[in-house]
């Protein structure tokens, strides 16, 4: 067991929802994310069954996009709400009254579907 000062990324299994999603084990892995988001603000999730070579070229992927110079990056940058496209460092606060979240992000995906990295084979990345 892990010490109470020590931090742990919490390991989520997403297969039973895959499976079901209106099963009670959905219901807990829902419980899950929420609870892994709402305080250590991370969690790894297993059970998806993407390929690992899937997995590293979006790894890859991102990479060169966060290795691109600020200004390209900026060139990216769509507007708020979108959840499609590159996101600025300290450009989001999902709460008022709190600070920015400290992350940068590319958001693109097949329209439908779930996300997929246009470098992937993922059409436009426009979505819905």
């Amino acid at each position: 067991m892990a010490a109470a000062d020590e931090f742990v990324i919490p390991i989520i299994d997403i297969g039973p929802y895959l499976r079901d999603p209106a099963s009670v084990q959905s219901a807990q892995i829902i419980q899950d994310v929420k609870n892994a988001c709402t305080t250590t603000g991370f969690f790894s999730l297993v059970g998806h069954n993407i390929p690992k070579e899937l997995q590293q070229r979006v790894f890859k992927a991102s990479e060169a996009l966060f290795a691109l110079p600020l200004e390209k990056k900026r060139q990216l940058v769509t507007p708020p709400l979108k959840n499609r496209g590159y996101e600025l460092i300290g450009s989001q606060t999902l709460q008022e009254g709190t600070l920015p979240d400290l992350k940068e992000v590319s958001r693109c995906c097949v329209p439908g579907s779930f996300l997929l990295p246009v470098s992937l084979g993922g059409g436009d990345g426009g979505g819905a």
